[in-house]
């Protein structure tokens, strides 16, 4: 009787160190969730827009992207995605980063922008090091030839409500880009066939968009000589086509702004045009109508 209870109470120690052990073991880490983005294009710049390089829903073919994390869905803490292009990954609108990314630790969160194209002669990008609330910033000067003059589209979620989808896996962050130039186009009422060029003389060069989540607007920056001119080939039967149409920054016109048309015969005209446009006219069209 005595040996059979010293065996029983031998054998407990051991079966509750190996209960212990169990229970010390690290749960399995939770399987880490890539992000992905779905996006929307807002309606062309107007019904009369034909222009081929205007990117409707169905154009864009790529984007990129910017994630800012904060800590505790509060505390900026930098970029954790800082530019990087994104691609279609699904017919069903699932677009991914090219190098793949992932929800961090699910008391953090994102705020995201992004722009399409993905390169964009003349873009910059203020302040990266700032936090994006309540805005971010863009210089942007347009190609002078309007053939290189692209639409360029922005999309920006609400930085004061950063998001985390780590726990919703094929959950995908919703972009609705923008467009945030102006398009103007020349309507020519007359012979057409007289006239070899349109310029468009002393507009601002470039300027300053400010994005926040619900509202945009254009500045010229107060950037030293920022002046410069469009030109517009006129082709010998007198027909503008779509690369005839400028994409430009929407602000409003130095009093000194002038449109000058040249003739074959070698004779000029210059018509003023201070004061014209102003900084709300994003994703507009504006026709000015020449009567020859």
């Amino acid at each position: 009787m005595n040996r059979k209870a010293y065996i029983t109470l031998a054998l407990a120690p051991l079966l509750l160190a190996a209960c212990s052990s169990d229970a010390d073991e690290p749960a399995p880490a939770a399987p880490q969730v890539p992000l992905s983005f779905s996006h929307s294009v807002e309606p062309a710049l107007d019904s009369e827009s034909s222009r081929a390089t205007v990117i409707e829903q169905d154009d864009v073919e790529s984007f990129r992207v910017y994630g800012a994390l904060y800590e505790n869905r509060h505390e900026f803490k930098g970029y954790m995605i800082s530019g990087e292009r994104v691609i279609p990954a699904k017919q069903d609108n699932t677009w991914v980063t090219e190098k793949l990314y992932y929800w961090p630790n699910q008391k953090d969160g994102l705020s995201f922008f992004a722009y399409s194209p993905d390169t964009v002669k003349g873009l910059e990008i203020n302040d990266m090091d700032k936090d994006p609330r309540p805005s971010n910033e863009f210089t942007y000067e347009p190609p002078t030839d309007p053939k290189e003059q692209v639409d360029l589209l922005f999309a920006k979620t609400n930085p004061y409500a950063a998001i985390n989808y780590g726990d919703q896996p094929g959950r995908r962050v919703e972009l609705q880009f923008f467009h945030s130039l102006m398009q103007v186009y020349f309507e020519i009422r007359g012979d057409a066939k007289k006239l070899a060029s349109i310029t468009l003389k002393n507009v601002f060069k470039k300027g300053i968009l400010t994005i926040q989540y619900n509202h945009r607007y254009w500045l010229d920056g107060n950037f030293e000589n920022n002046r410069t001119s469009y030109t517009i080939d006129v082709p010998e039967d007198g027909i503008l086509c779509d690369d005839h149409r400028l994409m430009i920054v929407p602000l409003q016109t130095p009093g000194d702004c002038l449109i000058e048309i040249t003739f074959r015969d070698g004779t000029s005209k210059s018509i003023p045009f201070g004061h014209k446009f102003n900084n709300n006219d994003i994703g507009k069209v504006y026709r000015i109508i020449l009567n020859v």
